[in-house]
């Protein structure tokens, strides 16, 4: 049976942003150009998951508009203000898709890695090589323009156990890289402008640098020195591959008994809230008890957690092999199809009860939510950031403050 979706506007809030202008960090907070602390009402997209990924389809791309077309009212009626998309083709237009994405007044959080194109965290080493380097800074340059950008995310949970943290140097590497490519960017815009005031520019590079992001794996014997690692500045090289915004998946949150303590959000709250950056769940919501109840949307949203966190992404939008989705969309049977547009002669079809769940903890959270103007401006007395010290290298974490890796591209 296919169920029709009745389309209800969300209700926008006092202090939601109603103008996809960039947004910024200051201290451990991200701020609109209205300086109004901004929280992240994220959901993942990646239609097709990793399978169709593989085959090159990108389903944020001018190509795919029919079937983005459809997605983009569904998920404004949940109240979402951030897309993450994992896996796009730099070499291809999304011109339609951001300007689309900024009428319904949302953000998007962009992966760099590709399903067979990423840090690989059992060959840091062989992996880090110019050629990967530069498909980073292809998507980088395909989408920097975007004032909806929200941000970049260099690294997906490439460190998931005490063995392969030595793949996190590399990790900090890209992003110093990244950030460098991005700081000449903005130099020669800014050359640019000064040379011809009347060049329009979509993002201002310089007064709105683009974030650079992490995403780490929720694991008990890696949390406390990975976070310490990714964001210490004991050297320069350090400070520079330092990530501007800090992910954590995290699924710990499970049925309908779990709450605030039992499912270990206290013990994340408490131990993330003494780094100087935002902190972003980059992932949520448990499965393993079905239906979900998403109960800790009440609490991403509400305080102490709200102090320490910039609200969170909900994975996923559609349903894939995994069973995340809260929307089914029925797929190609061949993903390899030229054809490309397979899915906007499907129905999008709300898995129930989980899909008006959402919908609804979201509308009841955001609702008591109030902007606080307060710790914006006592972020932005603070005049310099916070670095922890690097974790010393011991049998639970096997790299120390040492050097990152020489990049393998040429930095001018």
């Amino acid at each position: 049976m296919i169920l029709q979706l009745t389309l209800v506007p969300f209700i926008c809030f006092e202090g939601v942003a109603s103008q996809t202008q960039p947004i910024r960090t200051v201290g451990t907070r991200l701020v609109t150009a209205a300086h109004e602390v901004f929280s992240v009402r994220g959901i993942a997209y990646q239609p097709g998951g990793q399978a169709r990924a593989a085959y090159g389809w990108d389903p944020i791309s001018d190509d795919a508009e029919s079937s983005w077309i459809q997605d983009l009212p569904i998920m404004e009626s949940l109240g979402i203000n951030v897309i993450r998309v994992y896996d796009t083709d730099p070499n291809v237009s999304h011109e339609l898709f951001m300007k689309k994405l900024a009428d319904h007044n949302m953000f998007l959080l962009l992966d760099l890695g590709k399903v067979f194109s990423s840090i690989h965290r059992e060959a840091p080493a062989e992996t880090y090589t110019k050629g990967l380097v530069e498909r980073y800074l292809a998507t980088v340059d395909a989408f920097q323009k975007f004032s909806n950008l929200l941000g970049f995310i260099v690294g997906n949970e490439v460190v998931n156990s005490i063995d392969t943290s030595k793949a996190a140097p590399y990790v900090k590497a890209l992003i110093r890289d990244i950030r460098h490519h991005l700081s000449k960017a903005a130099e020669a815009q800014l050359r640019m402008t000064e040379r011809n005031s009347s060049v329009h520019q979509t993002r201002n590079l310089t007064r709105y640098p683009i974030p650079l992001m992490v995403s780490v794996t929720d694991t008990n014997s890696l949390r406390q020195n990975e976070a310490d690692y990714l964001l210490c500045g004991d050297t320069k090289d350090h400070r520079e591959g330092a990530p501007d915004i800090y992910g954590i998946n995290i699924y710990s949150w499970c049925g309908p008994t779990a709450n605030f303590v039992s499912s270990r959000y206290k013990e994340r709250t408490e131990q993330l809230s003494k780094y100087g950056v935002p902190m972003i769940l980059s992932e949520y919501g448990c499965n393993a008890v079905r239906p979900r109840t998403l109960n800790e949307v009440s609490a991403i949203y509400s305080s102490p957690m709200s102090s320490a966190f910039s609200g969170g992404v909900l994975f996923e939008y559609s349903n894939e092999e995994n069973n995340y989705g809260i929307v089914n969309i029925q797929e190609d049977k061949n993903p390899r199809d030229s054809e490309r547009h397979a899915w906007a002669t499907e129905q999008r079809m709300p898995i129930q009860p989980e899909f008006n769940t959402f919908r609804d903890k979201m509308r009841s959270a955001l609702g008591e939510q109030s902007n606080d103007s307060t710790a914006v401006q006592m972020e932005r007395e603070r005049r310099t950031r916070l670095w922890p010290r690097c974790p010393q290298r011991s049998e639970k974490w096997l790299v120390g403050s040492v050097e990152l890796p020489s990049s393998p591209i040429r930095r001018d």
